[in-house]
């Protein structure tokens, strides 16, 4: 059986999508950025208590996923959640996990 290149476009985006939410630093980087509206990587650093190095390889992912984008300002670079970074934060949030 062959696969057809929309279901696999398709499902190579979706992996995308699902690496970009893969590492519990990155959801609390995206919680970050629903508390914050906008944050520099150095400002992630900071919150998070990570490497510079270490932030811009989560948010490069996260940015290929299409969970965030970032937006030039002067000598800034700022990240924001995506309309699909909210839906799928909040879709994690109903998962209502406890432990």
């Amino acid at each position: 059986m062959e696969i057809n290149k929309k279901k696999k476009k398709y499902s190579q985006n979706l992996e995308r999508i699902v690496k970009g939410l893969a590492n519990w630093k990155r959801i609390l980087i995206l919680e970050s950025l629903e508390k914050e509206k906008e944050l520099t990587a150095e400002t992630i650093c900071e919150k998070l208590n990570i490497q510079y190095k270490t932030a811009t390889d989560h948010l490069r992912r996260l940015l290929q996923g299409g969970l965030i984008w970032k937006k030039k300002r002067e000598r800034n670079v700022f990240y924001l959640l995506t309309t699909r970074g909210k839906k799928f934060l909040k879709f994690l949030k109903n998962l209502k996990l406890k432990f």
